[in-house]
């Protein structure tokens, strides 16, 4: 009975999961696209230093397929010290959650060790990589009446980013989780034929 308790709950949870992570891909339809875009034009504005911002979202929400990708945020932080660090950790106090809710989590995070040639990383700082479930969950967390209180942290702490969204052609990022997960299953499994 309890084994049968356990089995159904871990199933339970894996389904939860499964669904959290996953989405439904469905792509944005145009009237949603146009609504994320007055509610991103409310808060943030005409984003005066990326003009290209508008157009380049405009010509995504039209090719959206409902997949999952990744932001690439290739970070230059602010020359003021502890100012720019404090304002990168309430920006992240209240960022990781929103994705959470939606999702979606940064899956890396590193600083450059070097440079061996090319110009545009040269001023980079830190590089972001961070794991939406859809451009529509993507739009839902820039969107949230949380944003116009934490984007003022996010460019209180940097002076400039590049960003821009790429799709998985293929990655072995995740390794070490998934053979430890393999190995966990197995041994689970034996323990539980062993006990029968």
């Amino acid at each position: 009975m309890i084994r049968s308790l356990i089995a159904g709950a871990l199933a339970l949870l894996y389904v939860v999961l499964w669904v959290w992570w996953g989405g439904d891909g469905t792509p944005l339809s145009r009237e949603e696209g146009e609504a994320f875009v007055a509610e991103l034009h409310r808060i943030h504005g005409d984003m005066g230093a990326n003009p290209e911002f508008y157009p380049n979202l405009a010509a995504w929400i039209a090719r959206d397929d409902g997949a999952e990708f990744v932001m690439v945020n290739l970070e230059t932080f602010k020359d003021d010290g502890n100012a720019a660090a404090e304002a990168d950790r309430r920006y992240a106090r209240g960022i990781v959650p929103l994705l959470f809710a939606h999702g979606s989590a940064p899956i890396f995070i590193g600083y450059p060790s070097g440079l061996l040639f090319g110009e545009k990383a040269r001023n980079v700082d830190r590089v972001a990589l961070v794991r939406y479930r859809s451009l529509r969950d993507f739009l839902k967390v820039v969107t949230h009446p949380a944003m116009e209180e934490l984007t003022v942290f996010k460019w209180a702490s940097l002076s400039r980013t590049e960003i821009f969204p790429v799709r998985t052609f293929w990655a072995l990022n995740a390794f070490r989780a998934l053979t430890g997960a393999l190995f966990l299953a197995l041994i689970l499994i034996a323990l539980f034929l062993r006990r029968s």
